[in-house]
């Protein structure tokens, strides 16, 4: 607790000590009520031996990425590249949706395999062993017990494999590689230009203390 009432303090005292933009103090803001919140929780589970909750550990480490400023830079990264990379994974989701409701609608009521976990019994089921299935993840376990009713079905299942595996998911990491290579390059430009234009203010400076 005195950890974050520390914290808390540096946090506030900082907008004094430095040139505070706009979305300083909302980063300030953000803070603040997270250390507050921590301080809060703290002092129920010491008072009255509250359970540490979810939503505690969470707070702590946004509070932990909010401080690194590297690890906050990483995680900033990482969101503006899976946001430029929507398209693809709305093309990755629909693709498993389609071949899911394929799936279900040839395995679905089948009596030849009775085993109490069914793999195809309703849509969410059906959905959720494709997303196993496609992640290649046990598949196995998925595919023998059609394979040994009708060697036929692995045509279904290896077409499915083979078009999301080698296509699909390279794909997205091809488009993952670039946006995560352009936020690189943008912020290396960033501050280059930082650079050129502090280079340029002090040469301004020396060159104009020169002339008088």
């Amino acid at each position: 607790m005195i950890f974050y009432i520390v914290l808390l303090y540096f946090t506030i005292l900082r907008l004094f000590l430095k040139k505070t933009t706009k979305t300083a103090m909302i980063r300030t803001g953000v803070m603040s009520s997270f250390l507050i919140f921590m301080i809060v929780s703290s002092i129920l589970v010491i008072t009255i031996q509250l359970r540490i909750t979810f939503w505690h550990k969470v707070t702590a480490f946004l509070i932990i990425m909010f401080f690194i400023r590297s690890l906050r830079e990483s995680w900033k990264r990482i969101f503006l590249v899976v946001w430029s990379s929507q398209t693809i994974m709305v093309v990755i989701l629909a693709y498993i949706l389609y071949m899911g409701l394929l799936g279900f609608a040839l395995f679905q009521g089948k009596t030849f395999y009775n085993d109490p976990a069914e793999y195809f019994q309703d849509v969410t089921l059906t959905m959720f062993n494709m997303y196993v299935l496609f992640t290649t993840s046990n598949f196995p376990d998925i595919i023998f017990p059609y394979y040994k009713y009708n060697n036929l079905t692995v045509v279904f299942f290896i077409g499915f494999l083979f078009f999301g595996l080698y296509l699909l998911l390279n794909l997205m990491l091809a488009v993952f590689y670039n946006g995560y290579r352009h936020q690189i390059e943008k912020k290396i430009h960033k501050y280059d230009d930082i650079r050129f234009q502090f280079l340029k203010s002090e040469f301004d400076k020396v060159s104009g203390s020169e002339h008088e």
